[in-house]
């Protein structure tokens, strides 16, 4: 995926995130080391990972290629998680994610223990 059709992606799923985060604050937590991209196949994820009761980490913003995201980006954002000691991963989503992600749990957010 080139820069422009990834920045594409990026906007659209901030659309969808409807958080109100924009391009800026995200690349600007990519440049600082707050977030990271995980890749795979025509998709991407921006993860972070924050101390709550457990290390979590966290799918912020999830774009691209369903195929690919619901296979190898999902595959590989768990095991990025695992290599950084995460107990717990978390995505933010709608009622979509839900009946996508079926081994996670929750509404809004949903979460699944590692």
């Amino acid at each position: 995926m080139d820069a422009a059709k990834a920045l594409a992606c990026l906007d659209k799923a901030l659309q969808r995130a409807g958080d109100g985060s924009t391009r800026e604050d995200v690349l600007g937590q990519l440049l600082s080391g707050e977030a990271t991209v995980i890749h795979a196949g025509g998709a991407f994820a921006v993860c972070k990972l924050y101390q709550g009761e457990k290390l979590t980490a966290h799918a912020w913003i999830v774009g691209g290629d369903l195929k690919a995201v619901m296979g190898p980006l999902k595959q590989q954002a768990e095991h990025w998680a695992r290599l950084n000691g995460a107990e717990l991963a978390t995505i933010s989503g709608g009622p979509g994610w839900a009946r996508l992600c079926r081994d996670y749990e929750g509404q809004g957010d949903l979460e699944k223990v590692l």
